[in-house]
């Protein structure tokens, strides 16, 4: 899907003083100035600057009118429903300010909109401006334009088809299953075949099944990767057998998504193929994603292997996710195995923070006085706002004395983070 420019600086704190500036800047004779307005206004989600900003649709500058259509669609304000409205209808306007208007108009969300599209589809000529009027069709949710697009899952142009199958997908259009698996099996696109497998996995339907498996074969790995995650979204455990198979895919993504497929299914026969292909797999990102899929069974085996995996790991990520997936057993093999982690000092610092942070989520008693000598450690500021986390988790009195301190520690985030500590044990207590 096509998307509006992103602004900057979305953080950044604005007085009531500095919206009435930038509304009145908007009148500025400096296109520069009032884009600068514009971008202010946009960051500050200024309702109050929405009529101001409908003004200047019609500004001279090519550059602020698009600005002032791009933020009047994220404004998801009605008032801006009718000028965008009119601006999209407008032929005499130019087709990049009305795909702006069009794209605004489904980023406000008002499915009034949508019978105006439809009608525009029906009279207008420029193929890249339809096709970007049936992707905007999908940002609507609008399940009652489904029926009226389905047809153009044959047009000649292939932009056209592209983005219908996209759309039919973002519907979770029941209905368009058929269409989409006749559509596959004539479609020469690589990239449009693509997009229907993976709508089918948006729309969830088990008609799509059956094809999809037959892309578990295919000689493209975009293919296979997303019949996975289709597979993945019917729910149906019958494909688990299937997805584990994939584990051993000779194309690292498609293993990846094959573990995390079998993450979101929970099914238990995925346990000793995921273990086996932990044992097995060369590529990092693989094995990241096997430790997280073991995160949801609980199977004392798997503690064992992850403590394994860990003892011989190289690569800082694998061990991250493994410090952070032991939180999920709370086993005494576990526990240890975090608390020898935060005690070894020549380890990675990342990964011993994951370590407390885990600690801290399994309330760990016996890890509490390790954690509160850590958090006086007078040259790791990130120890200690880690270390205020955790015992804060633990909601234990004996903390209070050192988190007090920490309530003057020259670092905002230890700050921070001691005052929600005591804030929890407060609480608790």
């Amino acid at each position: 899907m096509i998307c509006l420019p992103a602004l900057s600086q979305e953080n950044k704190k604005f007085s009531p003083q500095d919206e009435l500036k930038y509304i009145y800047q908007l009148k500025n004779k400096d296109a520069k100035v009032r884009r600068n307005a514009l971008e202010q206004l946009g960051i500050m989600h200024s309702k109050k600057a929405v009529p101001y900003i409908i003004n200047i649709l019609n500004d001279p500058d090519t550059n602020v009118k698009m600005l002032a259509i791009s933020i009047l669609g994220t404004s998801k304000d009605n008032r801006a429903y009718q000028p965008l409205l009119n601006i999209f209808n407008d032929k005499s306007k130019s087709l990049e300010i009305r795909d702006r208007a069009g794209l605004s108009l489904a980023f406000l969300g008002n499915k009034n909109a949508t019978a105006h599209m439809l009608k525009a589809l029906e009279t207008e000529t420029d193929n890249i401006f339809k096709a970007h009027i049936i992707d905007n069709l999908g940002y609507l949710k609008d399940k009652t334009a489904a029926s009226k697009i389905i047809p153009f899952l044959k047009d000649n142009n292939w932009q056209i088809r592209y983005f219908t199958c996209g759309t039919l997908g973002s519907l979770k259009c029941n209905d368009a299953v058929l269409p989409l698996i006749e559509a596959f099996k004539i479609e020469e696109i690589d990239d449009i075949k693509q997009q229907i497998i993976y709508s089918f996995g948006l729309i969830g339907d088990n008609r799509a099944v059956l094809l999809l498996i037959e892309q578990l074969k295919s000689k493209n790995y975009q293919f296979r990767r997303y019949a996975i995650f289709s597979l993945g979204c019917m729910k149906d455990s019958s494909v688990v057998p299937y997805i584990i198979k994939m584990l051993n895919d000779k194309h690292y993504i498609v293993r990846s998504m094959a573990a995390g497929t079998l993450q979101s299914l929970n099914d238990k026969r995925a346990v000793d193929p995921l273990i086996k292909a932990l044992k097995n797999e060369k590529e990092p990102t693989v094995r990241c994603s096997i430790v997280r899929a073991l995160a949801v069974f609980w199977d004392k085996k798997i503690i064992d292997t992850l403590i394994n995996t860990f003892n011989k790991e190289a690569d800082i990520a694998v061990k991250i996710d493994i410090a952070n997936t032991l939180s999920f057993f709370n086993d005494e093999k576990s526990i240890n195995a975090l608390l020898n982690i935060a005690k070894n000092t020549n380890e990675n610092c990342d990964i011993r923070y994951t370590a407390i942070e885990s600690l801290g989520i399994l309330k760990a008693k016996e890890a509490l006085p390790l954690i509160q000598s850590y958090a006086e450690e007078p040259t790791d500021a990130l120890m200690r706002a880690v270390c205020a986390w955790a015992m804060g988790e633990f909601k234990d009195k004996s903390s209070l004395a050192i988190l007090n301190k920490l309530l003057k520690d020259e670092n905002e985030s230890v700050r921070k983070e001691a005052k929600k500590a005591i804030e929890k044990i407060n609480k608790n207590n």
